[in-house]
């Protein structure tokens, strides 16, 4: 099952958000296998015609019924920023930053070892960039 919502009250700015679950079931006696809920949300906003901001926040948990499958219960958060700089197309100044969260721990019982937690609380992935790009005409 899938949903999907997109505003533009105007011409600024513009956000959409989809959300989508699915699963899998087992017929004789019915249950529920395992879940997986993934989630966007997006938001562009045009400061001028060259410079745009983009905004992304992502959500995937997957929860499955431990009785039926040998899955682990995880759970991941990640936020984008993407600031756009488009002279024309082709020639271009891209800067960004993206953070993922994950539901893991150090576990204290075994050094070097990692634990499920509740929540996705820390940071796995974390990246700065930078690009430019320029058109050469001929």
């Amino acid at each position: 099952m899938a949903l999907t919502a997109a505003t533009s009250p105007s011409s600024l700015p513009q956000s959409s958000l989809r959300e989508q679950h699915a699963g899998d079931l087992r017929s004789s006696p019915p249950a529920v296998i395992f879940n997986n809920h993934l989630m966007r949300s997006q938001l562009n906003y045009q400061f001028t015609r060259p410079l745009s901001l983009r905004l992304i926040l992502d959500y995937n948990a997957v929860l499955p019924n431990a009785s039926l499958i040998a899955l682990d219960r995880t759970k991941r958060v990640t936020g984008d920023i993407l600031l756009t700089y488009l002279v024309h197309p082709g020639t271009a100044l891209y800067v960004g930053y993206t953070d993922r969260r994950e539901n893991l721990a150090l576990d204290d019982a075994f050094p070097g070892g990692l634990r499920l937690t509740r929540s996705p609380g820390v940071s796995t992935g974390r990246q700065f960039f930078a690009k430019v790009s320029y058109l050469l005409r001929f």
